[in-house]
This record gives structure tokens, sequence and C-alpha cells, in this order.
């Protein structure tokens, strides 16, 4: 690593605090975190970070790429039935020139369920629709991109044609706080400690992952459905 990459430090040590970029870990297996941000958004905000440190998603491995499933099936469906609103799915994904990028240079997903926020407002000019996120190996493998996606609809763009932190520029102008993207100026403690109270609240087998899992192409996406009944309610 080129820096100290404030992922890496906490998943190897969670109980280490950031004053740039604090999160706290409230689920993890051999390939992902699950993890509450400073820079939340609303609650719900949850971050999927790669435990491996890659710059992007884009870079994730087959293993990785097939163990991701479950877990994004299990977390998309929590905030669901928590919040009441299909997450968004989106990524910043690495930046040579800055311009997209995201704020730390460390593979994860941003899901975020909103009320009163579409994909369609999210897609811009020079989005391209892609069949799944698993494409982002093969399309965007070595170049900045931005990639947004819910329920199974995904659209993905290099970078270059976008301003800096764009989805969550976006996001906040859409709900009238236009100031509110930058969690430097901007950290929602608030947001952070509804999410965790919410989602660790209960004790429902803390994410057990199926023992079998096999993969269902769609027309437009790709979806993972488990040989046991689906956790988390039925999707």
């Amino acid at each position: 690593m080129a820096y100290e990459c404030e992922f890496c430090v906490k998943i190897a040590d969670p109980a280490s605090r950031s004053s740039r970029y604090d999160f706290h870990v409230i689920w993890s297996d051999d390939n992902f975190h699950i993890v509450v941000a400073l820079g939340a958004l609303t609650s719900g905000h949850l971050l999927l970070v790669s435990n491996s440190h890659k710059l992007a998603m884009s870079a994730l491995s087959e293993n990785e790429w097939d163990a991701l499933g479950p877990v994004m099936r299990y977390w998309t469906s929590r905030l669901e039935e928590s919040w009441h609103h299909e997450p968004l799915v989106f990524e910043h994904g690495p930046s040579a020139n800055s311009s997209g990028g995201a704020c730390v240079y460390h593979a994860h997903l941003q899901l975020l369920p909103l009320a009163d926020v579409s994909i369609g407002d999210l897609v811009v000019e020079g989005m391209t629709r892609i069949v799944s996120i698993r494409q982002l190996s093969r399309s965007y493998p070595s170049e900045g991109y931005l990639m947004v996606s819910v329920a199974g609809i995904t659209w993905a763009m290099s970078d270059k044609q976008a301003t800096s932190q764009y989805f969550r520029k976006r996001i906040c102008a859409l709900q009238g706080r236009p100031n509110d993207w930058d969690y430097l100026t901007c950290p929602n403690q608030v947001a952070m400690e509804e999410t965790i109270s919410s989602l660790t609240g209960r004790d429902d087998g803390a994410c057990r992952q199926p023992t079998v899992v096999k993969t269902i192409d769609w027309p437009y996406g790709r979806g993972w459905e488990s040989l046991e009944p689906p956790i988390g309610g039925a999707r």
C-alpha cells in the first residue's frame, strides 16, 4: 500500500479509532466486513468492505465474487426489512485522476435504503447498462468507474465523466442538503448509532451463511438464491 489504509487498519484492529474515518464493524466473515461509517448519509447506510486490500470491487477474485452473493442478499434484505425500501448499492471505485473516485482507496460497496431517491435519479448521460456488478471485473478491470444498482438493475461508467464523490453529492442534493455529503465536515454520529442499534438489537443467527448456493442469471441482472429458505425474509 502506498498509504495507511483506514479500512485495513480497522479490519486488523476493530478497537482502533481514527478521527479521519471512523467506523463500527457489525459483522464479518472470511471475505467481507459490514460496517457503519461516520460518513453515513442517513440511518441504514452500510459499507460492505473487502477484507483483502484491493482498490475496487472490480478487483475481487472469483472466489470473492462467489462469496459476495449470500452476503449481499442477506444485508439488502435486512435493510429493506428495517427501512422498508430496497437499498441502492453504489461504488465510486478507484480513480487515477481523482475525478470521481472513492475517498478511501479500498474496495467497498455502499448500501443505502432511501425513500425518496431512485436509480433513475442517479443514472446520468454516459452510463451503460451492465449485466451485473460482477461484470465490473470485465468492463472496468484497470480504470476508475462509477456504479449504481438496485433490484438487479445496474449501470456503470468511467469516472472520467463524473465529479468527485458524485453519488454522495447527488443524493444529498436530492434531499435538499447539498453540503452534507462530506463526512469530514458533516460526520453523522446520530445515523451511525441508529443503524447500529437497529441492526444489532436482535439475535437472528448473525448472518448465518447458506450451506449451498446456486447462481441464477436473470434477464437484467444477477441474483443469488439459496437452496435453504432465504435469510431475513422472502425476497
